[in-house]
């Protein structure tokens, strides 16, 4: 596709010898930075030359697998990119037309002129996280006249999206990236399955944190909400996210609902 084409930078190919080089110091890399597992390809002349997985899932755990789930984090960025270069290939949103022509999304003038462009390529203005969600967002300079990271400004994108497509971003990814690219152990959800063969996170010393288990009661915790709704969490619009996260984060959440996101951390 033309969009795709014209946003994708063209990249050497790595000398054979350099990258099985790299691959064989993996291990002590792996040691020497505390990292206790990861997975590899090496790509070369279009095709996967050698792919393994090293390490263990948790520090004195089992091995990773080439299925084992690891938290992409703000990678899931680029993945939404390409999910809206797909889009705007089809004439379904004009990159440089101004989201709140749209739907209205921001009240002061300049933040108005923002675009898909200008959010997919970092120059909004927009902060990269607000504090309160009722603050309202506002441009700290002229959309496109500068680079500053925003992750507020992919959720006011995906708003548009969501909107013009009907579509949730699970499903959006679903169609535009996961399927088409075959990504069968992809997914934008926290789930049981995820959590059987997830990559736990680790510190200095290669010393688990216990951050994963918040975020599986996080959202384990959302599952009686989820099922208010008659949807899954990869099915969810960004406002029924917020309102699950609201409920999750109160602290009038009943017992038995954090005892159910126990359990099934537990399990």
């Amino acid at each position: 596709p033309a969009s795709l084409a014209a946003a994708a930078p063209a990249f050497a190919a790595a000398p054979a010898s350099l990258s099985r080089r790299g691959v064989a110091e993996l291990p002590r890399t792996m040691m020497v930075g505390g990292v206790p597992a990861l997975t590899y390809a090496v790509i070369e002349h279009g095709r996967i030359a050698d792919a393994a997985a090293l390490g263990v899932r948790k520090a004195g755990g089992t091995a990773v697998t080439s299925d084992t789930v690891f938290d992409a984090a703000s990678l899931t960025k680029p993945v939404f990119t390409t999910a809206v270069l797909a889009l705007a290939d089809q004439g379904v949103i004009d990159l440089d037309r101004p989201l709140q022509a749209y739907l209205p999304l921001f009240d002061d003038p300049l933040t108005r002129e923002i675009t898909a462009r200008h959010v997919l390529s970092h120059s909004s203005g927009l902060p990269n996280w607000r504090f309160k969600v009722a603050d309202p967002l506002k441009s700290e300079f002229r959309p496109g006249s500068r680079w500053s990271y925003s992750g507020e400004a992919h959720f006011a994108l995906l708003r548009v999206v969501e909107h013009l497509t009907g579509d949730p971003l699970g499903l959006l990814l679903e169609k535009h990236v996961f399927g088409p690219a075959a990504m069968t152990r992809s997914t934008i959800a926290w789930s049981p399955a995820v959590a059987a063969d997830n990559a736990w996170p680790h510190g200095e010393a290669s010393i688990p944190l216990d951050v994963a288990a918040s975020d599986q009661g996080m959202s384990m915790a959302r599952s009686p909400y989820a099922l208010t709704i008659g949807a899954p969490m990869e099915r969810w619009t960004t406002d029924q996210i917020l309102a699950a996260t609201k409920i999750t984060r109160d602290a009038a959440v009943p017992d038995n609902t954090k005892r159910l996101a126990q359990e099934l951390i537990v399990n």
